[in-house]
C-alpha cells in the first residue's frame, strides 16, 4: 500500500507538466490530517475507509458530480474529469488511491524505508521531488492565497527594509521596527514551519544529502524534471532571489530557539549561492551579473567539500554576517 508521501508524488505525476489549475496542488503543502479533511470547490476530498464516496476518486474516474466532458455524459455532472484537458488518471494509480483511502488513509506504512537512505543513484531524484514540492509550496505561481501573502511580506519588499538598514548606513531601527510587526512575526513563522516541514519530509536529520541539494541546486546541476509545472530544470530563477530570502533567513536567526533544521537551511542558503556564483556561467548568469564569491576558487577540484565543510563549521552569528558580507559585495556596486 502507498503512504502519504507517495500520493503526493502519484498526483504530481497524474497532473503532469503545464500551468497548474486553478485548485492549485492542494495536496503539497499540508500534513496527512489536513489533506483528508480537505474540500475542493465544496466537495469532500477524502472519505476515510470510502473511495466511493471520495472526490478525488470521483473527479479521476469522471464520476458525477465530474465528468461534463465525457461521451456519455454522466447523469449529474456538472465539471470536467480530472485532470482537467490532460490525458487520464492510469487505471493502475486510481486502484492505489482507492486501496489507500480504503485502509485509512496512512500517513506512513510500517516497513517501508521512505526517502533515506540515499544512494548515488537516488540522490539526484530526492532532489528534484524536493525543489519540486518546495515550487508548489512558495511559487508565486502555485501558491495558495495564505502563502502567497506570507511569502510576498518577507521577499523583495521587505529586503528592501533591511538593506537600508545593513547596507545603506540607515537606522538599524528601520529592520527591528519592521520584525516586531505582529503581522511580520506571523509570516516568519508560517514560512519558518512551512521550510523545516518540507526540509523534514524529504531530508530527516541528514544534514549532508540537503547540502548537497543546495549545490546542486545553486549550481544548476540537477536532472530536468518533467513533472515540474515551472521550468524544466529546479534552479535559482535569479541572483536576486538568493538575496530576497535574506529577510526570513535574519528573522529566523533572531528570533532565537534555533532547530537543526533552521541551521540547515541558514548553511544551505550559503552553499547554494556558492554554487551559483562559481559555477553558473551559462546565459542566465552574464559576466558581470554573477555573484562575487571571493572566498573559494572553482578550479579547485575540492571545491565542493570544501564549501560544504566551510559552512557545516559555522554558527548561526556568523552565517549571519556572511549574509550581510554576500550581499555588500553583491550590491557594492550600486551602493
Amino acid at each position: 500500500m502507498i503512504d502519504f508521501l507517495e500520493l503526493q508524488d502519484m498526483l504530481d505525476r497524474i497532473l503532469g507538466t503545464g500551468p497548474a489549475p486553478r485548485h492549485g496542488m492542494f495536496w503539497r503543502g499540508v500534513s496527512r490530517d489536513e489533506f483528508v479533511a480537505k474540500r475542493v470547490y465544496g466537495i469532500q476530498v477524502i472519505v476515510v475507509n470510502d473511495p466511493a464516496s471520495s472526490g478525488l476518486v470521483k473527479a479521476l474516474r469522471g464520476l458525477a458530480p465530474f465528468g461534463s466532458d465525457l461521451t456519455p455524459r454522466p447523469a449529474g455532472a456538472v465539471m470536467p474529469r480530472m485532470p482537467m484537458r490532460r490525458p487520464p488518471a492510469p487505471e493502475e494509480d486510481i486502484v492505489k488511491i482507492e486501496e489507500w483511502i480504503r485502509g485509512g488513509c496512512p500517513d506512513i506504512v510500517e516497513g517501508k524505508r521512505r526517502r533515506l537512505p540515499l544512494t548515488a543513484s537516488t540522490s539526484d531524484q530526492l532532489h528534484v521531488d524536493y525543489w519540486r514540492a518546495v515550487d508548489h509550496f512558495f511559487h508565486p505561481r502555485m501558491a495558495d492565497p495564505v502563502t502567497g501573502e506570507h511569502v510576498g511580506r518577507m521577499h523583495a519588499g521587505a529586503f528592501l527594509i533591511w538593506e537600508a538598514a545593513h547596507l545603506l548606513n540607515q537606522p538599524a531601527t528601520q529592520w527591528t521596527d519592521f520584525l516586531s510587526q505582529p503581522e511580520v512575526q506571523s509570516s516568519v513563522n508560517y514560512l519558518r514551519e512551512q521550510q523545516n516541514r518540507l526540509i523534514g519530509e524529504f531530508y530527516g536529520a541528514d544534514s549532508a544529502a540537503f547540502l548537497d541539494s543546495l549545490w546542486k541546486f545553486g549550481g544548476n546541476l540537477l536532472p530536468n524534471d518533467p513533472l515540474s509545472n515551472i521550468r524544466p530544470r529546479h534552479a535559482m530563477n535569479g541572483t536576486l532571489d538568493w538575496f530576497y530570502w535574506i529577510p526570513q533567513l535574519d528573522a529566523t536567526v533572531r528570533a532565537g530557539n534555533l532547530t537543526p533544521t533552521d541551521l540547515m537551511l541558514l548553511r544551505g542558503w550559503q552553499v547554494g549561492l556558492v554554487a551559483d556564483g562559481l559555477l553558473r556561467t551559462d546565459a542566465e548568469r552574464p559576466e558581470g551579473e554573477r555573484i562575487p564569491i571571493h572566498d573559494f576558487m572553482a578550479g579547485d577540484p575540492n571545491v565542493k567539500a570544501d564549501v560544504i565543510a566551510t559552512f557545516t563549521a559555522m554558527d548561526a552569528a556568523s552565517l549571519l554576517q556572511k549574509m550581510q558580507d554576500r550581499a555588500h559585495d553583491f550590491f557594492a556596486p550600486q551602493l
